[in-house]
Order: structure tokens, then sequence, then C-alpha cells
């Protein structure tokens, strides 16, 4: 009778000892796979970057430039003015020539003068008489000739012909000004509405307001900022 017990008993031992065995290798296997404290740090430090990354691409990528609050703000030979606008809010270096004045429909443009020279056109609706109290509502400072590569002396003769400033329109919109390069728009705009020959054209556009920008040789030729409403009348 004890013989057989202890033949039974060995193999029971030797069944406990495999059971045992594969318990503590088990355990081995669950504790290497559970994550430390640095995996879990790590996991989450690049969760929190690439969150990160995706939220400064979705900001670069949206309105940079905010159209309807840069018509708020234009500044002209160091005057700052806010469309709609009347003459007199220019100051009194400004006037609007009254002898080139065209209408359009309901839209009345005609030169706006700084310092008795054109600097580019001023249009508004409802004309009633007195253009002190017109409503300007666009503005295009520049203009569309295409006479940049002519010499310095020729293009003064030109402009003086034609009542036009000859020197540097000193103007700010958006951060464009007559010094800024197709790169400087690129940034604001995006990619040109328009690419010919010599030109380039950039446009922004909201419910409320509409900006045109162009380039003639590299070089700012005309810009205009205006409220929704008018016609794109080029003067």
């Amino acid at each position: 009778m004890n013989i057989e017990v202890k033949h039974l008993a060995k193999p029971i031992y030797v069944l406990l000892a495999a059971v045992m065995l594969c318990g503590s290798t088990g355990c081995a296997k669950e504790e290497n796979s559970a994550p430390t404290s640095d995996d879990q740090s790590t996991s989450q430090s690049l969760e929190e970057s690439a969150a990160q990354s995706e939220t400064e691409s979705v900001t670069d990528s949206e309105a940079v430039f905010d159209l309807d609050k840069a018509v708020k703000s234009i500044t002209v030979f160091g005057q700052e003015v806010s469309l709609p606008c009347t003459i007199n809010d220019f100051g009194e270096n400004f006037s609007l020539k009254e002898e080139n004045m065209a209408t359009v429909g309901e839209s009345t443009s005609c030169g706006l003068l700084y310092q008795g020279k054109s600097i580019g056109t001023a249009t508004f609706d409802d004309y009633g008489g007195d253009l002190n109290f017109v409503s300007i509502t666009s503005l295009m400072l520049g203009f569309t000739a295409t006479d940049h590569g002519v010499t310095d002396e020729l293009r003064e003769k030109l402009y003086e012909q034609r009542g036009w400033y000859s020197g540097l329109i000193e103007t700010e919109i958006a951060g464009l000004s007559f010094d800024s390069t197709i790169s400087d728009a690129e940034k604001i705009f995006g990619d040109p509405v328009e690419i010919g020959d010599e030109s380039v054209k950039f446009k922004a556009e909201t419910d409320v307001a509409y900006m045109t920008v162009e380039f003639y040789c590299g070089s700012v030729n005309y810009i205009r900022v205006s409220l929704k409403g008018e016609t794109e009348n080029e003067h």
C-alpha cells in the first residue's frame, strides 16, 4: 500500500511542479506585456505632439488674413481711414477730382487726389452733388498703367502729364504696401488668381468685402479694397 502511494505521489509532484512553472511563466509574460510608466509617458508625449502638430497645421491653414478687419484699417500717407468713409476723413491733403467723374449703374467713381495729384480712384453710391459728404465704399490706389519699364525721367513726365502722383504711394492695407513683393502677397492671399506674361493678380473675398492686388514686372501696380455691392470698375 505504501509503495503504491509513493508511485502515485511522484507523478502528482511532477504535475504540480509543471502547473507552478506554467503559472509563473504566464505571470512573467503578463508582467512583460504590461506597459511600464516610461512606456506610458513616451506614448502620451507622442500623442500630445501629434495633436499639437495637427492643431498647428489647422491654424496655419486658416484665416491668417482678416479682410473684414482690413477694410476698417487703411493707412494712406499716414492717415488711417475705415470703409465706408468720406473724403473729410482723409484730412486736408486729400480731395476728390470731380472733373473725371464716371457713373456706372448706381456707383460713381472719380480721382482720389493727394496734394493735388491723383493717387487712384474712389467709388461711392448715391452721389448727391456734394463730394465732401458722399460715402466712399471702394478705393483703388495706384494705376493700371503698365509703364514700369520706362526710365524714371520719362515716367515722371508721363505722370505729370496725366496729373498722377509720381512718387511712392505710401499706403498699408492688411500688411501690404507698394513696397511689397509677390512673395509677401502669397503669404497673405495664397496662390494668385491670374498669372499673365508680366502680371500677377491676387484676390480675397468675403460676404462683406473684397480686395485685389496686381503686380506688374514684379512691382505692385495697384491695390483695391471695396465693400460688397460695388461694381469693379478700375480707372
